[in-house]
């Protein structure tokens, strides 16, 4: 609705080349109409949608099809990197205050043959070697994949200890990105032989 103002101020003639005296400001008290007022009503939706990460269910060295990495070094300083295969993290909130991911060896890493760990996972540090890429869409359902992918950022090559943050993201939109993890365990000392064990990787 269009308000109208009303402005009733009594102006004087500009004659002989003298100007008007100043007006008077707006008031209530002259019959003046200064300001308008319009009713709105809207509604605020709650905050809807969920986020979840998927990781790669299959570890390595377990079947015929998915060998386990060899260390390398020497007797002095010898490690092993895992590939984790891929995860994504599809965040289909409507409003978020981003999310981060971290990676853990939940228990240490035993030997074939074994009952206990004998390499502690405090061994153990991660990295995400490459730059994240947006995640297949249609893993979000109903969603659509936010432009908010630019706004992640990861620990690079870098190794970050057990427990750590690999990757995060400030996006406020929905979202869903796909990297590509690895494990990499100093195994300094330890027993040669198959070695498995358990890493979590969790996002909040």
């Amino acid at each position: 609705m269009r308000k109208v103002l009303v402005l009733t101020i009594a102006a004087a003639a500009i004659t002989g080349g003298l100007a008007a005296p100043a007006l008077a400001a707006c008031s209530s008290a002259n019959g003046d109409i200064c300001s308008g007022s319009t009713t709105v009503a809207f509604t605020v939706l709650p905050n809807v949608g969920s986020i979840s990460i998927v990781a790669t269910p299959a570890a390595v060295g377990v079947s015929n099809s998915l060998l386990a990495p060899v260390s390398t070094g020497t007797d002095a300083a010898k490690s092993v990197t895992v590939p984790l295969g891929a995860t994504s993290v599809l965040d289909g909130r409507t409003s978020s205050a981003g999310w981060s991911v971290s990676a853990s060896a939940t228990s240490g890493f035993t030997l074939a043959g074994g009952s206990s760990p004998s390499v502690a996972a405090s061994r153990a540090t991660f990295s995400v070697p490459t730059a994240p890429v947006a995640a297949d869409a249609s893993l979000l359902t109903g969603s659509l994949v936010g432009a908010g992918q630019s706004s992640i950022s990861s620990r690079a090559s870098t190794p970050v200890s057990n427990g750590s943050v690999i990757l995060s993201s400030n996006s406020s939109t929905v979202n869903a990105v796909t990297f590509l993890p690895q494990m990499t365990v100093d195994v300094t000392g330890a027993a040669s032989g198959l070695y498995s064990g358990s890493v979590t990787q969790s996002v909040s």
